[in-house]
């Protein structure tokens, strides 16, 4: 088959592969190793292009990536950083337990910046609960994105990117 190529960009992360905008077809993927070799001949078109099988799953496991680094990647509540790595997360947990268990709960608690800051009880479940308000809006914003990419209106990684920077 050949396609009129109208535009191409990058179809992921390692630029193997390319998103075509085609007169005949919409967008096409195609990898670095279908024909021609040379990717510039690609936008004087037409050219024969066969499709890149693993577009979805690569743009399924950038978001699957994009999201576990914006989880671990930390919050600011009240100014103060709370980094929200697995480790972090286990102690806010347990902290958070604790401060649920006793309303006299009292402790210091290092912030992501290396700050230190006494904490209390509510102080503690407010951080429990922003933290995981935090990763509950991740996953519910990947649900989303994989929704998006499977019915093919999310095709690229910046599309990823946008659409997780949208709160």
């Amino acid at each position: 088959m050949s396609y009129t190529i109208l535009s191409a960009t990058y179809a992921n992360v390692d630029n193997t592969a390319a998103l075509l905008m085609t007169e005949e077809a919409g967008a096409v993927i195609c990898s670095a190793a279908d024909q021609p070799v040379e990717w510039a001949a690609l936008i004087e078109g037409p050219v024969p292009v066969a499709p890149y099988p693993n577009a979805m799953d690569d743009l399924t496991a950038y978001a699957r990536t994009t999201r576990k680094a914006l989880e671990v990647g930390g919050i600011t509540l009240g100014g103060v950083a709370v980094a929200t790595d697995g480790e972090s997360q286990r102690k806010v947990l347990g902290a958070y337990v604790a401060a649920s268990r006793d309303p006299n709960w009292t402790t210091v608690w290092s912030a992501a910046d290396g700050s230190d800051h006494p904490i209390d009880t509510p102080t503690m479940l407010a951080i429990g609960d922003a933290v995981q308000a935090h990763i509950n809006a991740l996953f519910v914003k990947q649900s989303a994105v994989l929704a998006a990419i499977s019915a093919g209106t999310i095709t690229t990684p910046e599309q990823v990117d946008a659409a997780f920077a949208r709160e």
